[in-house]
């Protein structure tokens, strides 16, 4: 417990918990904050987000999607929690039509279908599901939609 003097010697008394609690709420606001920051690009995303409803079986509504500049290697990120998505504006330019629609999925995966941790299974050189940790080439999101799309919707239930 801390104790602050304030004004006429009055005492309060403040307890960790609080100022933990206080500090975990600042966080979250500053997260929340940053994820909403910029015009949403959702409008955009309306026909990929309604085939995923479809394919997947859950709804979307509520999330948020932005282009940004992410650092790294990064092309796309969910802020878990929040149903905010930021995918890399260069990588979206210059990304094929599969490579797109797999970012997406990937990312309201996570968003959406609270989905944390990533695939680490290949077959035939590719990643055996939309959840891996890296992007795959388009070949294989063409060759292997129909089992990403089963793969995802088994996880997102």
């Amino acid at each position: 417990m801390v104790r602050k003097e304030v004004n006429n010697g009055v005492q309060v008394k403040i307890t960790i918990q609080v100022l933990r609690g206080t500090l975990w709420a600042i966080i979250l606001m500053m997260l929340y904050l940053y994820g909403c920051s910029g015009t949403p690009v959702t409008k955009t995303f309306d026909p990929m987000l309604q085939e995923f409803e479809k394919d997947i079986g859950v709804s979307t509504k509520g999330t948020k999607i932005y282009f940004a500049d992410l650092s790294g290697q990064k092309v796309g990120t969910c802020y878990v929690g929040t149903r905010v998505i930021h995918l890399d504006r260069d990588y979206w330019k210059y990304a094929g039509e599969w490579s797109r629609k797999a970012l997406l999925y990937h990312e309201l995966g996570h968003c959406v279908c609270n989905i944390l941790i990533h695939s680490k299974e290949r077959q035939l050189g590719c990643d055996f599901s939309l959840m891996g940790k890296a992007m795959e080439t388009e070949r294989c999101y063409r060759d292997y939609w129909d089992r990403y799309v089963r793969d995802l919707k088994a996880r997102c239930q």
